[in-house]
């Protein structure tokens, strides 16, 4: 019984990620899609392209996941992407389109990482802009990759659904799905042709990587050669830029292709564990929320108008009383000052005045001009 009340509580704690950690995302996301566009050094406005390219990313995965809770689970061999919004009365051509628009954000996401790099190596490197028609090129080539995985994995999980009601039984046998069994594509690890999707999909996450390995240490070291004909404020900020792309890159990594290579070797190993696949979900729907995170944290300008912000907006929820406190205050400090010196508009002298002169009525502190 209370393995039961703490698989409930697990999967009770899934669903809220799930509705939970979009909405946060989505607004991590609008704010640093605003920060890029106003915040940002006119010295570094050359990278904007990129750093919106991961916010719309994130957005779109973001909507993915609150309008499928999709889910992973693996049950004794079998590999299931359970979509908790729909149910097996709904067609079966919309649980997958559901299912695969959110493997293809999820590897978007990755495929596009590169871009970042390159685009970044290009002007760096080779000290010129990146014309729209490549940095595009370069977009739909991440886009093609993500199709073709995309695809790998509708026909790996479309064509290999057990007729015998078999992952059924296993996922009734599961506490978790005590109050019923959401809607599911689900694949055998004994088909060859989910090893060949797995191997190919390993391929292009080693060739992703292996590009952003190989760029980043280039723009290093360019950066390390560069930094006497920087201003220093110059250099600090490339620097945090190198390693918010550094961050973008290894947060997907982290946070999706981990816990989906965890998932699929338990599946390989035909494990049946109560509870790591909600775990593992989860991991998995906070990385949109990781990415703004980073980027806000890192980048130093960003950083300080957020705090700023917050600071502007804890200052209007004050009261009135602290308010009339912090003006008595201020008069006070200025009358101990006595007198100071300013440059009068029409003469060259300078001249000595008492500036501010406080006086009270009805126990306020008021401040006028002498």
């Amino acid at each position: 019984m209370a393995a039961m009340e703490s698989s409930s509580s697990g999967f009770k704690a899934s669903e809220t990620t799930q509705w939970v950690s979009p909405i946060v995302g989505i607004i991590l996301n609008c704010i640093e899609m605003y920060l890029v566009l106003f915040v940002t050094d006119k010295r570094m406005s050359a990278y904007k392209p990129i750093l919106i390219q991961t916010c719309l990313i994130d957005i779109f995965n973001c909507i993915t996941t609150f309008v499928t809770r999709f889910q992973l689970d693996y049950k004794e061999g079998n590999f299931y992407i359970i979509i908790g919004r729909l149910s097996f009365s709904n067609p079966k051509w919309l649980i997958d389109t559901f299912a695969q628009v959110w493997v293809f954000g999820l590897f978007y996401s990755v495929t596009t990482c590169p871009v970042q790099f390159v685009y970044r190596y290009i002007v760096l490197i080779n000290n010129k802009p990146v014309s729209k028609v490549f940095y595009v090129g370069m977009m739909l080539i991440a886009f093609l990759f993500a199709l073709i995985y995309t695809i790998l994995n509708y026909c790996s999980f479309r064509f290999l659904q057990n007729i015998d009601g078999t992952e059924y039984i296993l996922l009734i046998k599961d506490p978790n799905y005590a109050n019923g069994i959401p809607a599911f594509i689900v694949t055998d690890v004994g088909s060859a042709l989910l090893k060949v999707h797995l191997a190919i999909g390993l391929v292009m996450v080693t060739v992703a990587y292996g590009i952003m390995l190989y760029t980043s240490g280039r723009m290093w070291h360019k950066l390390v050669g560069l930094r006497t004909q920087m201003s220093a404020h110059l250099f600090r900020m490339q620097r945090q830029l190198n390693f918010t792309l550094l961050l973008n890159a290894t947060i997907p990594c982290l946070s999706c292709l981990i816990p989906v290579a965890v998932s699929f070797i338990l599946t390989f190993t035909r494990s049946n564990i109560s509870g790591v696949g909600q775990v593992l979900s989860m991991i998995i729907i906070i990385y949109p929320v990781a990415h703004p995170l980073a980027a806000i944290c890192v980048i130093r300008h960003y950083r300080r108008t957020c705090l700023l912000a917050f600071r502007k907006l804890l200052n209007l929820k004050g009261s009135k009383t602290d308010i009339l406190g912090s003006e008595a205050n201020s008069a006070k400090k200025q009358s101990t000052l006595g007198s100071y010196i300013y440059r009068t508009p029409n003469t060259t002298r300078w001249k000595n005045t008492n500036y501010l002169k406080p006086f009270c009525i009805n126990n306020q502190v008021k401040v006028t001009q002498k």
